[in-house]
């Protein structure tokens, strides 16, 4: 359910890139630091994500360039360690362990396997991030129950389903824009996972909200469902949108206008057309200039 929430790579200017890579990167070294080496394979882009929208200020983070795996010579400029970073890394270790946890009760036996090991690596990381954001932890835990028992259940309101995984989102920020921003942020990502999976959960007999919904069986999005879900994902859009406008500029903004204004929306309808392939890496800049024109 990661990997959603991306620049529109192509419409990134090189400065606004080179600031995405150093919050992406930061993200990374943070989680090795606060919750230990293996910590640091959660990674996604929805989690650099978060990480963008808690920092609030106008002025450059801290910056350092710092070689890993990925840059053993020359090395990268790296966001360094800040409350934000922190508070972002160990949320994310608690989403992605949260979701490792679901994998191992409802997933067929090969990716069982695969989230009992990512859990057992991972244990005193999430140990150390539950100690840290005990409160987060919490909440994270009692939405997701109610989740699990909607899909139980056979859920057929989307809204119901949506506003569930949505508000665990929200609860990372207690400030009330910000909130917002992510509530509609897991709303998207909830629905889009949702179309997504489509066929993959027909196949394998799971619950789905989408097919709930709109009564599918056989995995293919109808054309009545895929008008629907546009109108849905572009209100949540539009309410996410106005939300961004509302908060003050900060060093990251260039970046989350992106994801905002294009990424997501680009995201959203790529789902709906069966044309979205995520390819789970990192950013590069071999694809700005590639793909960046203009800038």
């Amino acid at each position: 359910m990661f990997g959603y929430v991306r620049p529109l790579l192509p419409e990134l200017t090189i400065k606004d890139f080179q600031r995405f890579r150093a919050a992406y990167c930061g993200v990374c070294h943070e989680l090795g630091r606060s919750c230990g080496p293996a910590a640091r394979m959660i990674l996604s882009y929805d989690f650099v994500f978060l990480y963008m929208l808690l920092y609030r200020s106008s002025r450059a983070p801290e910056l350092k360039i710092r070689r890993c795996p990925v840059a053993p010579v020359k090395g990268r400029c790296v966001a360094e360690s800040s409350p934000e970073l922190k508070k972002a890394a160990a949320q994310s270790l608690i989403l992605a362990c949260k979701k490792a946890e679901d994998d191992r009760a409802d997933e067929k036996a090969g990716k069982r396997l695969g989230a009992a090991g990512v859990l057992a690596v991972l244990s005193g990381a999430l140990r150390r991030a539950r100690e840290a954001e005990s409160g987060y932890y919490e909440t994270v835990s009692e939405k997701l129950s109610q989740l699990a028992e909607m899909e139980k259940q056979g859920e057929k309101s989307l809204d119901r389903a949506a506003d569930a995984f949505a508000s665990l989102l929200a609860a990372a920020s207690e400030d009330r824009i910000i909130s917002q921003i992510l509530y509609h942020t897991g709303r998207i990502i909830y629905i889009a996972d949702g179309a997504d999976d489509l066929a993959r959960d027909a196949e394998a007999g799971r619950y789905n909200p989408v097919a709930m919904r709109f009564g599918i069986g056989d995995g293919r999005l109808t054309d009545e469902a895929r008008d629907g879900l546009r109108r849905t994902l572009q209100g949540s859009l539009a309410v996410l949108a106005a939300d961004f406008e509302l908060l003050e500029e900060s060093w990251f903004s260039g970046v989350l206008g992106n994801i905002i204004y294009l990424g997501l929306p680009d995201m959203c309808e790529r789902v709906l057309t069966g044309t979205w392939k995520p390819d789970g890496r990192g950013p590069r800049d071999k694809d700005n200039y590639r793909m960046g024109e203009g800038q």
